[in-house]
């Protein structure tokens, strides 16, 4: 709310008449607004209303009109009657009422003094309207009148002629002996100034100020201004201190040095996330912070950011402080560096084989808990030779001499062959051929084999799924063949899966496809898929099913017609209150409200109200700045690294995301604090951790598929292991 005071003012009238002239209905007046500071309001146009009363404080308002007036430096320049003519008589005593925007009407109002009295000598000018050549009534009197004189004037008659003469000497010029006073005559009019520095601080000493009524509080003080100020008084103006546009003075603790203004134009507004006017309907008020709100930061989110970290300490392969300027990352492994595995690399991994089914003398699965393994060789175990034993053979042959059915020589190069026996060669006999020579009465199979392979039980392979190992059926292996080596995506998609070019998508708007945010995703997820109503409400909200509501009857529930509102409306209920109102507005028990005090809700007393409304601008303290005006507004501006403020959502939104701590999973340790940095050790074959690059070119160089001769069959997969039959 505005405080407006009136400093001073002045009312002066415009013009003197002509015996013969027309009296112009109109009031020159002058005056300063002041906040109750007494700091004159910021240069511009005010909308301002007079009214002339009867009475100081009566409501009986005989004239008023509102003018749109200019004001500099607080002072304003207003004839009265521009707008509406002021037809008064001025036969008695008033007093002016003037108002400011919507303030409330100014106190005590102002008692008009005599010169605007003088038009009532204008009634003496004029005859009726309807007069022909004889004064047929005079003031509202009719008939035979007696005019008589009063203060030094006299009445004659001179013939048809009615003289009336004042033997005191008429004001002809307006002279200032002490050239205190400026007076410009214009034709009929005069505008009288006290002239600048023109009353000495002698002839101010001489008054005797106790006769002084309606004297102000306050008083202009004269002469140069020092200090700060610049120019004479009663106008002294702000050095500007060497500030430009756009710039205002501050207090640096010694001295006014010139800054850029973060107030703005002399409103009396708040910034976001303020709200409010700071009056008692109206105060001021921020909302809570959240991802979507600017606001203030409430004792737990405070806890919560203050017990986020504000960095992430790392060591080994991850580099960064988990900052904006300074993420968490990780460099690409390969054979010299460790680090993360690329998608490239995970491809090429992947074809590896996970785990190494095996059969006969090897177990495992190839994984750490389980690895591939044999156990040693012996007469009885099926293995691997020891040292011991490898001894013993490396003493034997070299190279195994062999005769038919037996061929090649037992190296490497030229293994020990023997051809499949038939009924016409000689060879080693076949698990086929020796279950059907054997004749035996089942045939022991290996996972995923299943059967003994008699009639009743044939000895079969199941199709291989995402849990169980088999044959891959022709559908799936056009599924797998059917995948692309290299991903091509249509918009909104864009890139190829690739590291150099990855899949992206932009967000979506109203004129782009793309991926849905989050802030969309509330919006829309807000809006209504179907109406739900309730009886006597119908209907689902659709063009073919719109929601309709019945007229109420005393049978159905529906919506009240205007016939039945008058009806009700003629009614009288039982008011029910809530406090500080009580009664149930009967006149056994009318409504009643206590007056408001420190400690009970109730109705403002005028006394209150006076108090309330002169209540001094709004102090504030850092990080607040302002003082509540509408040139000065209560503000707080955005905190930053440097500044106390507000939080703004998308601050809210980078503490919020921000780790309140850590929590990893082997084989991560640590916190992601300065003492306890998240930690990821090197993988061994008991740890869990990251590839060293000697472990990535060692896991590079191991095969990706295991070829074998026979009776070796297999090539190491999970969906062909690798498998050496008993021999027999």
């Amino acid at each position: 709310m505005k405080r407006i005071a009136m400093l001073c003012a002045s009312i002066l009238l415009l013009v003197s008449s002509t015996l013969i002239g027309q009296i112009p209905n109109k009031i020159s007046y002058q005056g300063l607004l002041t906040n109750t500071a007494l700091k004159p309001l910021a240069d511009g146009d005010y909308n301002i209303e007079f009214s002339i009363y009867t009475d100081q404080n009566g409501s009986q308002r005989l004239w008023a009109e509102k003018q749109v007036l200019a004001v500099q430096n607080g002072v304003f320049n207003a004839v009265l009657g521009d707008v509406t003519p002021v037809n008064l008589k001025f036969d008695q005593r008033y007093w002016l009422g003037i108002k400011v925007e919507n303030e409330a009407e100014m106190t005590p109002r102002i008692p008009m003094v005599s010169v605007p009295y003088s038009f009532y000598a204008g009634l003496s000018e004029g005859l009726a309207d309807n007069a022909t050549g004889a004064v047929l009534s005079l003031n509202g009197l009719e008939g035979d009148i007696e005019v008589e004189g009063d203060n030094g004037v006299t009445v004659s008659k001179s013939g048809n002629k009615l003289l009336i003469s004042n033997k005191v000497s008429a004001i002809e010029t307006i002279i200032s002996s002490k050239a205190q006073l400026t007076i410009k005559m214009n034709g009929t009019e005069v505008d009288v100034n006290i002239a600048p520095k023109s009353i000495t601080e002698e002839e101010i000493s001489s008054v005797n100020w106790e006769s002084i009524t309606n004297k102000p509080t306050l008083y202009q003080p004269g002469g140069t201004a020092g200090g700060d100020l610049v120019g004479d008084y009663p106008n002294p103006t702000l050095s500007d201190k060497g500030a430009t546009t756009g710039q205002v003075l501050k207090w640096n603790g010694t001295q006014w040095v010139a800054e850029d203004d973060m107030v703005g134009s002399f409103e009396f507004t708040v910034n976001s996330p303020l709200s409010g006017d700071g009056t008692k309907l109206n105060p001021l008020s921020m909302s809570k912070s959240s991802v979507n709100t600017d606001g203030y930061l409430t004792s737990n989110d405070w806890t919560k950011f203050d017990n986020k970290l504000d960095k992430v300490s790392t060591d080994a392969i991850i580099l960064g402080d988990g900052t904006l300027t300074n993420p968490l990352s990780m460099a690409k492994a390969n054979n010299t560096n460790s680090g993360y595995l690329d998608s490239e690399d995970w491809k090429r991994f992947d074809n590896k084989i996970d785990n190494v089914v095996a059969s006969g003398a090897i177990i495992g699965k190839g994984t750490t808990a389980n690895p591939i393994r044999m156990n040693k060789a012996t007469n009885s175990v099926d293995g691997y030779l020891s040292f011991t034993d490898w001894n013993t053979f490396n003493n034997k042959l070299t190279s195994v001499k062999s005769t038919l059915p037996i061929t090649g020589d037992g190296s490497t190069t030229n293994p020990l062959t023997m051809n499949k026996a038939s009924s016409t060669s000689d060879g080693y006999l076949t698990a086929s051929d020796w279950t059907k020579f054997n004749a035996p009465n089942s045939v022991s199979v290996n996972s995923p084999l299943v059967g003994d392979g008699s009639v009743g039980n044939p000895i079969t392979l199941g199709k291989a799924d995402a849990v169980t190992n088999g044959f891959l059926s022709s559908a799936d292996w056009n599924t797998f063949n059917n995948k692309l080596g290299i991903l091509v995506s249509n918009t909104p998609l864009s890139g190829n899966g690739t590291t150099a070019s990855p899949l992206k998508m932009s967000q979506a708007n109203a004129t782009s496809n793309g991926y849905l945010s989050s802030g969309d995703w509330n919006i829309f997820n807000n809006k209504l898929t179907t109406v739900g109503v309730n009886a006597p409400m119908s209907g689902s909200g659709t063009s073919l099913d719109p929601l309709s509501l019945a007229r109420a009857n005393s049978t159905t529930d529906g919506y009240l017609g205007s016939t039945d509102w008058i009806k009700f409306d003629n009614k009288l209920d039982v008011v029910a209150t809530t406090a500080p109102m009580t009664g149930d507005g009967t006149t056994a028990s009318p409504l009643t409200m206590a007056q408001a005090n420190a400690t009970t809700n109730g109705y403002l007393s005028s006394s209150d109200w006076v108090k309330f409304s002169s209540a001094a601008v709004v102090s504030v303290s850092a990080p607040i700045s302002g003082d509540g005006t509408s040139g000065n507004p209560i503000i707080m501006a955005a905190a930053n690294t440097t500044q106390d403020g507000f939080l703004k959502s998308s601050d809210w939104n980078i503490f919020n995301n921000k780790l309140g701590l850590v929590s990893v999973n082997g084989p991560l340790v640590g916190d992601g604090t300065t003492s306890s940095p998240i930690t990821l050790g090197k993988a061994d074959i008991t740890t869990n951790g990251f590839l060293s690059s000697t472990d990535w070119n060692t896991f590079n160089n191991k095969l990706t598929t295991v070829s074998a001769n026979a009776p070796m069959t297999g090539n190491g997969t999970s969906g062909n292991p690798l498998v050496l039959a008993q021999a027999n």
